[in-house]
């Protein structure tokens, strides 16, 4: 895989997760980076495998799960270092305790010490994954953003997030931070079952802002998408270490299912000095479109109502211009056409507030009906349950395909995924040697009514052109999409 063209056959999405069964993935990673006074930077990557995934072997007491993994540390396209991971779960009993524990994931993590300057990726490839009764090689990536100490200014660490946080000696255990066990969550998904988030990250102070006498405030927020605060609390941090670890947990338990940040601020006499911010998700376990409506004695609901009732009634206009572009994903032709002539007078400047009003108005009503119209060509009697469907993908893919401060749904997985749903099977090819090679990733979709240009199924393809982690949609043989026959060996060679 290192020097050679590797072509791995993986099933479903490629971001930070790999192949996925039911809410998660398979396999998980996170990677968090931590600044040195050495110069160097210590790269700590934990992942989490789902037991139900691996293989079982019978033995004496009970069953032996071997997990066979490599972590891969590139650099652009330079291998900085590598690990091997080869380790068993035993589980004693009966076959009936094994199957009450497949729901159980696997967690490990490995640490190094790199002299990376720039941000990189990392790999972490399992063999012997089973989905669907077949044998795969899961291959997840993760973005590497280097974090260094400043002699300057104030800065955060990486991030780590995870799902409980209790007191250890225990040096030899790689998830021990300054005396306290911290159980990783790579997935970053939490649930009403898993609902503490905890965190680890280190505050970076320059050495003239060093005092044993002076303090630094810490805040914790949790934030959704549109930077509404859910949740904050604050401590205060002394500023006696060039390198402050900083821990902490919160109950997120009640949050409506959504993405969301946890984002950490320091101030220094009422100023904020340095601020970080990392997503996670929570799932309510509600799904509405699924639910079926509660059987009622009065008459059903007229459109005032439900549009009243509904998000769309007070939509800000900066909320109005992004429901707007996801819906464009799903629209006809006509419909987008439509929605830019709406669209367009939010943005005039030579309106009075009365027009202003009026245009924020009919956008409202533009999108609501939109999705009306869907509940009503589905047969749908629970209102809005498309739009709620449809969030519901837009969320996942913002949490699967965010790309540094890109959304995911804006990126072109996002859209894909969104639009077409999750691929049945992706192919990725990651030819680092030549260094002018560039890796690509292929989706494909078997058996569906996507109109085609040419071929029997569905498939597209997306290459990382700058070698930074962002891959974009090159070539497709979906009607519609960007259509390049020749993108294989035109667009693997440099610019």
């Amino acid at each position: 895989m290192m020097k050679n063209i590797g072509l791995v056959l993986i099933c479903l999405m490629f971001s930070s997760q790999g192949i996925v069964w039911g809410q998660q993935s398979l396999v998980d990673m996170d990677v968090a980076t931590f600044g040195r006074d050495s110069g160097k930077v210590l790269v700590e990557v934990n992942f989490s495998i789902l037991q139900a995934a691996l293989v079982a072997t019978q033995t004496n007491n009970g069953w032996k799960i071997p997990v066979d993994a490599r972590i891969e540390l590139w650099e652009n396209t330079r291998l900085v270092d590598s690990l091997g991971i080869h380790k068993e779960k035993l589980v004693n009993g009966s076959k009936t305790g094994l199957d009450a524990s497949t729901g159980e994931r696997l967690v490990d993590g490995a640490s190094f010490v790199t002299s990376m300057q720039q941000n990189g990726t990392a790999y972490l490839i399992v063999n012997g994954v089973i989905y669907k009764g077949k044998s795969y090689t899961d291959t997840v990536r993760s973005q590497i953003v280097v974090s260094t100490i400043r002699k300057d200014i104030f800065s955060f660490g990486g991030v780590q997030l995870g799902t409980s946080l209790t007191p250890s000696v225990d040096k030899t255990n790689p998830f021990v931070k300054v005396g306290y066990l911290l159980l990783p969550n790579p997935s970053r998904l939490y649930s009403s079952t898993n609902s503490k988030l905890c965190y680890y990250t280190e505050l970076y102070t320059p050495s003239q802002s060093m005092s044993t006498a002076k303090n630094c405030e810490i805040v914790e927020r949790i934030i959704d998408g549109q930077n509404h605060e859910m949740f904050s609390k604050k401590h205060q941090q002394s500023l006696s270490v060039v390198a402050a670890p900083i821990l902490g947990s919160i109950e997120v338990d009640g949050l409506p299912g959504d993405a969301y940040f946890l984002e950490l601020s320091a101030s220094v006499d009422g100023k904020i000095v340095a601020r970080s911010k990392t997503n996670f998700y929570f799932d309510d376990g509600m799904k509405l479109s699924e639910e079926k409506p509660e059987a009622r004695s009065e008459a059903p609901l007229d459109e005032t109502t439900i549009f009243d009732g509904s998000e769309f009634s007070h939509l800000p206009i900066p909320e109005l211009k992004e429901k707007g572009a996801q819906l464009s994903y799903v629209a006809k032709e006509d419909v987008r056409k439509a929605w830019t002539k709406v669209a367009d007078r939010l943005d005039a400047d030579t309106q009075s507030p009365k027009q202003i009003e009026e245009a924020i108005s009919d956008a409202r009503k533009f999108i609501f009906e939109f999705w009306r119209n869907r509940d009503r060509d589905a047969g749908s009697s629970n209102p809005l349950s498309a739009y709620h469907t449809f969030s519901q993908h837009v969320q996942e893919a913002n949490v699967k395909f965010t790309y540094l401060k890109i959304p995911g749904w804006r990126t072109d997985f996002g859209r894909i995924y969104i639009t077409y749903g999750a691929p049945e099977e992706r192919f990725v090819v990651k030819n680092l040697h030549p260094i002018n090679s560039r890796p690509f990733v292929t989706w494909k979709y078997y058996g569906t009514s996507i109109p085609l240009v040419e071929g029997g199924n569905a498939e597209f393809d997306f290459m990382d052109k700058q070698g930074g982690g962002n891959f974009t949609l090159v070539n497709s043989n979906v009607r519609g999409e960007t259509y390049d026959p020749s993108w294989l060996t035109e667009g693997r060679r440099t610019n």
